[in-house]
């Protein structure tokens, strides 16, 4: 399977597809996205409610949100559809 050949290539073993590769690299955006966007967050919780501004955070987000959804087009629909599902699964029982 993908995964397994992707855990081999882990250890040394076979080379990743290009969809794997460019997974990756989108995984890295999303998590320097979301560090810049708590970084912003600190920042502007530390100025006055009159000198905050929320556009550098919303280019972070969007950034982030347009690699997400690069990540998502990149991976098996049977799969992201099996993730969704699971989610829906999770917010029910915590809004029980």
């Amino acid at each position: 399977t993908d995964s397994a050949e992707a855990n081999v290539y882990l250890l040394g073993g076979a080379t990743p597809s290009s969809r794997q590769t460019n997974q990756y690299l989108l995984r890295n955006e999303i998590i320097k996205q979301a560090g810049e966007i708590v970084d912003e967050l600190r920042y502007q919780l530390g100025l006055s409610a009159a000198q905050r501004d929320s556009e550098v955070a919303e280019e972070y987000i969007g950034l982030a949100l347009k690699a997400f959804a690069e990540y998502f087009a990149l991976a098996p629909p049977d799969e992201v559809a099996n993730a969704r599902a699971a989610l829906r699964g999770v917010v029910a029982a915590n809004n029980s």
